[in-house]
């Protein structure tokens, strides 16, 4: 009898203890903004969730794949459209983690190259960079089709949403960044303002504009790091004195940083162009 009662306990208890929840849960870690050399910011606001919630936005097609977020007041035609352009190897989702900095009046759309980085479907690239004998070599024809992509782009998206063309900016990471300068200076039409982070100004583009009176209604915010192991600072100053030259209004700003986007960046792009909408509505 006694061994009944003592194998009715055991089986007792091993049966409680199954229906004991073991599970334990954890925290994703967090995912930093991913670029061409792992740029962060020093503040994230939920990029995680920002990209979910623009996910299930429905968006127009359009001729590259692209992130959207719509201005608070919603669109209009007098919305300004602000392209973001990430750097090699990233994605659409890179610069679209930072759309809380940015001014709330814009429609925003956060734009995939068109050049996907072999198998690796996840990154993507606005153009081939070869190495010759320690030089950086950029392929033309790769740039050239990009741009030209670009520019078809933003004719879809300012036909698509009934925007003003005259109010298009661009802002762009290191390969993002070149061609955003590349498109203001060879066709300023498109653009009404650019904030190029850590890039430069490319020989393909710096052909002479002093005739062209249309730069000089482009304006540009620039920013790099003078730790910029990437793309060395002397490149980036280099192309503010051919701007400076045609006349292209320009506000520089150097960095004690590397390769990256800084928090301090953030905010001081913030406030150029939420001051450059105002000044030229």
């Amino acid at each position: 009898m006694n061994r009944i009662f003592l194998l009715i306990f055991i089986l007792t208890f091993l049966l409680s203890a199954c229906n004991t929840d073991t599970n334990t849960t954890s925290k994703p870690p967090s995912k930093e903004v991913q670029g061409d050399s792992n740029p962060k910011t020093s503040q994230q606001k939920s990029p995680t969730s920002a990209i979910s919630k623009a996910s299930k936005t429905e968006r127009p097609e359009l001729p590259l794949t692209y992130l959207m977020q719509k201005p608070e007041g919603g669109i209009t035609e007098t919305t300004p459209l602000l392209l973001l352009l990430h750097g090699y190897g990233s994605s659409e989702k890179d610069l679209f983690r930072l759309n809380s900095y940015l001014d709330k009046r814009c429609l925003i759309l956060a734009v995939q190259a068109p050049m996907s980085m072999g198998a690796n479907a996840s990154k993507y690239k606005w153009y081939d960079i070869d190495f010759v004998e320690g030089q950086k070599i950029r392929n033309h024809d790769n740039i050239t089709t990009s741009t030209a992509t670009l520019m078809a782009f933003i004719d879809a998206a300012v036909k698509t949403f009934n925007l003003n063309g005259k109010q298009v900016y661009l802002m762009g990471f290191s390969q993002g960044a070149i061609l955003s300068l590349g498109l203001a200076t060879q066709h300023p039409e498109k653009v009404k303002g650019i904030m190029a982070l850590s890039g430069y100004l490319a020989e393909e583009f710096k052909a002479d504009k002093a005739a062209n009176e249309q730069l000089k209604q482009v304006s540009a915010f620039i920013a790099h790091g003078t730790k910029d192991q990437v793309i060395n600072i002397e490149e980036a100053r280099a192309g503010i004195k051919e701007l400076k030259k045609w006349g292209l209004p320009t506000t520089y700003k150097e960095y004690p940083i590397g390769h990256t986007i800084s928090g301090e960046i953030l905010r001081d792009l913030g406030g150029w162009l939420s001051a450059d909408i105002d000044a030229r509505p």
